[in-house]
């Protein structure tokens, strides 16, 4: 799935990607 990949380039999605950023 590319949505890690896209939670870290969108900040809404930043927040459950924060532990892989």
């Amino acid at each position: 799935r590319k949505a890690h990949r896209n939670g870290i380039k969108k900040p809404k999605s930043y927040r459950h990607e924060s532990t892989l950023g």
